[in-house]
C-alpha cells in the first residue's frame, strides 16, 4: 500500500486480507528495492503487537519487523499492467484516433463532392460542345466526303466529290 524511507531503514504499509500492518526494515549494506504497490510479497521477520493476545485472527493493530538482509521482502507477483488508469490512457488515445479518423474521413468526403462538382460541370461543357460541333461543321461545309481508289498500278488516286 506505501512505502517510506528513513535513516535508519525503511516501512512497508501493508495490507493482509482486510488486516493492515507495518513492515519494518533496518538498512544495512544490501540495496532495498522498490515496491510496486499491489504486488504480492512473501515476508520473513518477527511478529510485534502491543496486545497481550497475540492470536493472529485479532484485530488489534501489529507490525513486522523483518530480518535483516535480502531476503526479507520477495516478490511474488506482480500487479496487472491494466489497471483503472491504463485503461484510461488506452480509451484516451483510442478515442483520440476515433477523432482524427472521423476528421479526417469528413474532409475526404468533402473533398470528394468538391471533385464530383467539376467532373459534371467539365461532362457538361463536353457534351454541350459535342452538340454543337455539327452544326459548326455544316456551316463550313463539312464533312467532304473522299473516295480513294486505286488504279492499275497499284497507285492510289484521291477524288474529293461535292458532299
Amino acid at each position: 500500500m506505501g512505502e517510506a524511507t528513513h535513516s535508519g531503514g525503511r516501512i512497508l504499509e501493508l495490507q493482509a486480507g482486510q488486516r493492515h500492518f507495518l513492515a519494518m526494515q533496518e538498512s544495512g549494506p544490501h540495496a532495498l528495492a522498490k515496491l510496486v504497490s499491489g504486488s504480492r510479497l512473501r515476508l520473513v521477520g518477527v511478529y510485534a503487537s502491543n496486545s497481550a493476545n497475540r492470536v493472529q485472527t485479532s484485530t488489534d493493530p501489529f507490525s513486522l519487523l523483518l530480518i535483516d538482509g535480502d531476503g526479507a521482502v520477495t516478490v511474488l507477483e506482480r500487479p496487472s499492467w491494466w489497471t483503472a488508469q491504463h485503461a484510461l490512457i488506452v480509451a484516451a488515445i483510442l478515442a483520440g484516433a476515433l477523432g482524427l479518423a472521423f476528421v479526417w474521413i469528413t474532409l475526404l468526403r468533402q473533398k470528394v463532392e468538391m471533385r464530383t462538382v467539376q467532373l459534371r460541370k467539365e461532362i457538361h461543357e463536353r457534351q454541350r460542345i459535342e452538340k454543337t460541333r455539327p452544326l459548326i461543321k455544316s456551316e463550313r461545309g463539312w464533312p467532304r466526303t473522299s473516295m480513294m481508289s486505286w488504279g492499275p498500278v497499284s497507285r492510289p488516286s484521291a477524288y474529293w466529290g461535292p458532299w
